[in-house]
C-alpha cells in the first residue's frame, strides 16, 4: 500500500453496471457509445457496498464542465486529497486481485467510509486501486 495524493478536483461521469461483476464490461462500453473518447479518455470504476451487494459504475472523467450532465447521466466529484492506494499490473489478465486488493485497502483504519472504492485505469496495463483518507480536522 501507498499513499497517494491527488491534487485536484476531477468530475467523473456514470454509468451503473446493472449487476456486480457480471455487467461491469458492458457498462463501460455503453459509457464509452455515450460520452466517447475510447483511450484517450481517463478511466475511473466506482462501487461501494450495499445491502444487496456491491452498486458498480464505469467512469470517464469529463472532458468539459457539464459534460455529464449534457449526456443526462449522474456525475461524481472525484475530490483531492489523501488516498491509500495499491496498484495492479496487468489487470486483464489478474481481474481475481481486485477483491483481494481491495479487501486489504478496506481495513485501512482512517478510510473515509463516506466515499466509494476507485479504480483509477491508467491505459491497458495498469489499474491503481484507491481509498480516500479521512482528512483530518
Amino acid at each position: 500500500m501507498e499513499q497517494y495524493h491527488l491534487s485536484q478536483d476531477m468530475n467523473l461521469i456514470l454509468y451503473p453496471a446493472k449487476k456486480f461483476p457480471n455487467d461491469v464490461e458492458s457498462a463501460f462500453k455503453e459509457l464509452d457509445k455515450k460520452i466517447g473518447g475510447g483511450p484517450d479518455r481517463v478511466w475511473f470504476g466506482i462501487s461501494k457496498g450495499s445491502p444487496n451487494g456491491i452498486v458498480y459504475w464505469a467512469a470517464g472523467q469529463e472532458a468539459y464542465e457539464g459534460e455529464g450532465k449534457k449526456a443526462g447521466l449522474d456525475t461524481l466529484l472525484l475530490t483531492k486529497g489523501k488516498y491509500i492506494t495499491e496498484t495492479i499490473e496487468d489487470w486483464r489478465n489478474n481481474k481475481e486481485k481486485f477483491m483481494e486488493v481491495f479487501g486489504r485497502l478496506l481495513k485501512y483504519p482512517e478510510m473515509d467510509t463516506n466515499f466509494p472504492c476507485v479504480e483509477w485505469y491508467k491505459g491497458e496495463k495498469e489499474v491503481m486501486c484507491m481509498i480516500k483518507i479521512k482528512q483530518k480536522k
